[in-house]
């Protein structure tokens, strides 16, 4: 269990830093993706304070991720591999900038 938080912990550090930067690469995209299905999967300490094991479960504060973060993150985790590859490949394939937005909002006709 330690060292599921552990990388998980870091695969969240390494999706936040890229947010904090302009995406280029799809490596960033898809660190964000997995930082997704690892939220996904937590059991995060949100509002039921009462039962035994809340202490012992991480918040998103104390990892470091904004609620915005992990909702976008989350909702990238949802959308099916082929279709995200596909994005992935358009956008570069236009060279465009790959961004969180334009994987949650594909553009018209794409």
């Amino acid at each position: 269990m330690e060292r599921e938080r552990g990388v998980a912990s870091s695969t969240l550090r390494t999706a936040e830093s890229a947010s904090a930067h302009a995406r280029t690469r799809p490596a960033d995209l898809r660190a964000e993706r997995r930082a997704g299905e690892l939220l996904a999967e937590m059991e995060l300490h949100g509002g039921d304070r009462r039962g035994e094991s809340s202490s012992q479960r991480e918040s998103l504060k104390n990892l470091g991720i904004d609620h915005n973060q992990s909702h976008r993150w989350q909702r990238m985790a949802g959308i099916p591999e082929p279709d995200f590859d596909a994005h992935v490949e358009r956008t570069q394939a236009t060279e465009k900038e790959l961004t969180t937005a334009g994987v949650l909002v594909p553009s018209p006709g794409g």
